[in-house]
């Protein structure tokens, strides 16, 4: 009646399936009872980047049948651009690096992570052994002054007033707030992008 796996979609076979039996009003159930077990490393985890391809791809395909389509279409477009970032910056060894300079128009060499939290280890560890060196670390976190985060101090984010630098703001919730920070600081020599802007910057140049 709804027809079977559409095998087009050689990772996403499944996603089509369930958004079809979805937009045709199909009632789900929830069973408290374990039926299947998936055993990990199959093609969709080794293929990150075309496994989100095709999945985006079927949301698309479906989001016209949505009740709130801009909503959704909205929330589409927003989850494909963060999860295209992410697999960007943490599968290709130079992704962050490329991607900075790029935002920045300038050969970067060095920059300053604000931020000592999961997004600024993975920001170290994209980084690392590529042509920008993070010179700093720093945080709003008073205790983490003038210690080592992955054997890079961390620094005062008052420092950064009277310095000439480029800034990563490796954080995701109260970014908008340490751009407002560093604003009110009226350093013209002092460069910045959050996180969530460069996976929108990110995202604007893949579509060109």
């Amino acid at each position: 009646k709804y027809g079977m796996f559409d095998v087009d979609y050689r990772l996403a076979s499944d996603c089509d399936l369930l958004l079809r039996l979805y937009s045709s009003k199909v009632k789900f159930g929830y069973i408290d009872k374990t039926i299947a077990y998936f055993r990990q490393g199959g093609l969709s985890t080794q293929k990150h980047k075309e496994s989100l391809d095709e999945a985006y791809a079927v949301s698309q395909k479906y989001s016209e049948q949505a009740p709130d389509r801009e909503k959704i279409i909205q929330k589409i477009e927003q989850k494909y651009a963060w999860d295209s970032f992410f697999i960007e910056i943490v599968e290709n060894r130079k992704g962050l690096c490329n991607l900075l300079s790029k935002y920045f128009s300038v050969d970067l060499s060095e920059i300053i992570v604000f931020g000592t939290g999961s997004w600024g280890e993975r920001s170290y560890k994209a980084l690392e052994n590529t042509d920008i060196k993070i010179a700093y670390f720093t945080d709003n976190n008073s205790q983490k002054w003038n210690t080592d985060f992955f054997g890079i101090k961390v620094i005062e984010p008052d420092e950064l007033q009277f310095r000439e630098a480029y800034v990563l703001i490796a954080v995701m919730n109260g970014s908008d707030t340490i751009k407002k920070q560093l604003e009110k600081m009226k350093n013209s020599s002092l460069h910045y992008v959050s996180i969530k802007e460069l996976a929108q910057f990110f995202h604007r140049e893949k579509r060109k």
